[in-house]
């Protein structure tokens, strides 16, 4: 969900913040991943296309050992874009659990937390802007290379066929 600076309510990711997503670990050794496009997170604008509130939830209703509270801190982020890099500020995480914050690939903050001993709270980090959507599988290329990527395990049963029958065709000549 995204509010707007004029209190409107979106389903419109910004394509800057899409990358964002965070891993929650528990004390059970388990562990999920909430997505910036899912109902675990709630991004708010304080300036439009510049300056943005993007708030988790550390727990889910199938995996989190209590249901969600829906108050989108953990972790809170401040983030605010600058010239082609955005700085990414840990401002609150509210809940017990930990999460990994992640822009794309890229790991920003590993197991952040709060409670008695907060860990990553007030710290900041710059990432540069991603123009990949890291969930969406990038384009196919083209040509001859492009079938070869996309028919690779075809392509493979077929040369190890190939080579199996030519190896037959071989042995049975040679014993003649």
């Amino acid at each position: 969900m995204v509010i707007g600076v004029d209190g409107q309510v979106t389903t419109i990711v910004p394509d800057v913040l899409r990358p964002f997503w965070v891993h929650i670990k528990d004390s059970r050794w388990a562990s999920w991943p909430h997505r910036i496009d899912t109902d675990y997170c709630r991004i708010e604008v304080l300036e439009a296309g510049e300056h943005w509130k993007v708030g988790f939830e550390d727990q889910d209703e199938v995996y989190g050992e209590h249901r969600p509270d829906y108050d989108y801190d953990e972790p809170l982020l401040d983030v605010l874009r600058m010239d082609g890099f955005l700085l990414v500020t840990v401002s609150d995480y509210g809940g017990y659990l930990a999460a990994d914050v992640y822009y794309g690939d890229t790991l920003l903050f590993d197991r952040v937390c709060g409670g008695l001993f907060p860990h990553w709270i007030g710290y900041s980090k710059t990432v540069e802007i991603s123009t990949t959507d890291p969930f969406t599988p990038d384009p196919e290329p083209g040509g001859i290379l492009g079938w070869f990527a996309t028919h690779k395990f075809a392509t493979g049963l077929l040369v190890i066929g190939g080579i199996t029958a030519v190896g037959f065709a071989i042995k049975k000549y040679w014993k003649k």
